[in-house]
């Protein structure tokens, strides 16, 4: 009898430390594990905001992600790079994503090209750009994308944005780790 409870707890064990079957079965899921990239940009009276993002998808079901958000206003240059980690699953091609810590630091001002130390100034812009990103996002959260074509070179998805719109993106699967395209 005890050989019976010891083979049901490794059984038990043994299938808690795995992916589950079904995550491994899903095409979406294998596909999905990788990195990937994802840019873009905004701009808004006279201030241009781009975001590079680097995404480390683990078989495991954890996800790696370092962004670095470019704030340009005129000739002045602020970076801050946050570092996040994710769980991540796939149902059929739904993709669910849940945010499990986040932290931004201030990375560096520019003036006309040319470093400026004024961490003040540099940290009061940063707050400002974690209190937009913070606004949507918190420990725990989870988000979710519909995959509408997925292979080993690009990712189209969509997912609703805070204000209730669809939006649709790709990304692009890449080799180089984030600082390959952190702008320095």
């Amino acid at each position: 009898m005890k050989r019976v409870y010891l083979a049901v707890a490794f059984i038990l064990l043994s299938s808690l430390a795995m992916p589950s079957f079904a995550q491994n079965n899903n095409p979406y899921f294998n596909k999905m594990v990788g990195r990937w990239l994802i840019q873009q940009s905004q701009t808004a009276q006279n201030i241009k905001i781009e975001i590079i993002t680097v995404q480390d998808y683990i078989a495991n079901g954890a996800m790696n992600q370092e962004t670095q958000y470019l704030v340009t206003m005129g000739s002045t240059v602020v970076s801050c790079v946050a570092r996040s980690a994710f769980d991540w699953s796939m149902q059929g091609n739904l993709q669910f994503q849940t945010l499990r810590n986040k932290k931004l630091t201030p990375d560096y001002l520019k003036e006309n090209n040319v470093k400026v130390d004024d961490p003040s100034r540099l940290n009061t812009i940063c707050d400002s750009v974690a209190g937009v990103t913070d606004k949507t996002s918190y420990i725990g959260k989870t988000y979710q994308f519909r995959i509408i074509t997925l292979d080993d070179q690009q990712n189209t998805y969509e997912y609703t944005d805070s204000d209730g719109k669809v939006v649709r993106k790709t990304d692009k699967r890449v080799k180089e780790g984030f600082s390959f395209y952190q702008r320095r």
